[in-house]
């Protein structure tokens, strides 16, 4: 996995962005979540957690049995 931050001289914001391998995608759907402490990127107390499913409501399911609380879109 790449996981990088850089300027976006186009919008003037920052982008964050992360490029995921075929394993990568291949363990997501297996249901292995990827965890990114975004210090990493020099953001302090931030994490992101990347994850698949089969459906929307599958992962909002998956998440609320974690524990989380989920809004999701």
């Amino acid at each position: 996995m790449i996981k990088f931050k850089a300027d976006n001289t186009k919008t003037g914001k920052t982008l964050i962005g992360f490029g995921l391998s075929r394993m990568n995608c291949e363990r997501l759907l297996a249901d292995q979540p990827i965890h990114i402490d975004l210090a990493e990127l020099g953001i302090a107390g931030y994490e992101v957690m990347i994850f698949g499913g089969e459906t929307e409501e599958a992962m909002a399911a998956q998440l609320r049995k974690a524990g989380l609380v989920v809004t999701w879109k």
